[in-house]
């Protein structure tokens, strides 16, 4: 009975060494990058209106222009 517990809680510890090494942490991430992140999203949806030809008056090219 004492030898089935301990290689229980034997797994049970491997197992959860196994996972904290796969498992990223949260502060491990790359910080967000304008080009990398933000410009691709907005190239795609929002450079029709409010890119070179700026139909609204309102240039997202850059950030700067968003930040206006």
């Amino acid at each position: 009975m004492i030898k089935q517990t301990l290689v229980a809680s034997l797994v049970g510890v491997c197992g959860l060494v196994v996972v904290g090494s796969v498992v990223p942490l949260s502060g491990a991430q790359e910080p967000t990058s304008f080009a990398r992140d933000i410009q691709p999203i907005l190239q795609g949806s929002c450079w029709t209106c409010h890119g070179e030809l700026q139909t609204s008056g309102l240039d997202l090219r850059t950030r700067e222009g968003a930040l206006k």
